[in-house]
């Protein structure tokens, strides 16, 4: 026997509400402030937002990979093998 639940119901309907001072509904998804609660929200601003901060933390750490690999001193061992003009 399945029990009931609006979670399995995929013509229920669900509203976010502000809640008044205290505890949420025992029945509540999820509770927060209104960016936290909207994070979770595909199609929300806050999710935007924050999916658009993770990518320029992501694209940032990229940055300075490379600058930290172009900075980095290169090895002598090819050009002592380079003939020189002063050698007889």
């Amino acid at each position: 026997m399945t029990h009931f639940s609006p979670l399995n119901d995929a013509n229920a309907e669900f509203a976010i509400v502000p809640v008044s001072e205290g505890k949420p509904p025992a029945n509540a998804l999820m509770h927060g402030s209104m960016s936290a609660v909207m994070e979770r929200v595909a199609d929300s601003k806050a999710r935007t937002e924050a999916t658009a901060l993770i990518r320029r933390a992501a694209d940032a750490a990229a940055e300075l990979k490379q600058q930290q690999e172009r900075s980095r001193p290169r090895s002598t061992t090819a050009c002592a093998r380079l003939p020189t003009a002063f050698s007889n």
